[in-house]
């Protein structure tokens, strides 16, 4: 009975991050896949307790955590670098 009671308090994931975050799907699913907000895995769906939530939020949320990603484009020095690496 317990657990009925704590998965009723649980909303889908996507929708309410996106919203509450005001940041678009994608980012989102970037921030559950580098374990950055606070989720809970029932099978295949993805949930949120919004306590859990307004905590994390209180608390800083991700903006500490922030992912660095490669840029697409190689920068001038790498492209330098590697033109010596193949030249010598």
């Amino acid at each position: 009975m317990a657990n009925r009671v704590i998965l009723a308090k649980l909303e889908p994931a996507i929708p309410t991050l996106s919203k509450v975050l005001g940041v678009s799907r994608r980012s989102v699913y970037r921030l559950i896949e580098d374990d950055l907000v606070p989720v809970v895995r029932v099978g295949r769906q993805i949930k949120v307790d919004r306590t859990q939530l307004s905590a994390w939020i209180r608390a800083g949320g991700a903006g500490r955590f922030r992912r660095r990603r490669k840029p697409l484009v190689p920068i001038q020095s790498e492209l330098a670098e590697a033109k010596e690496a193949a030249g010598s």
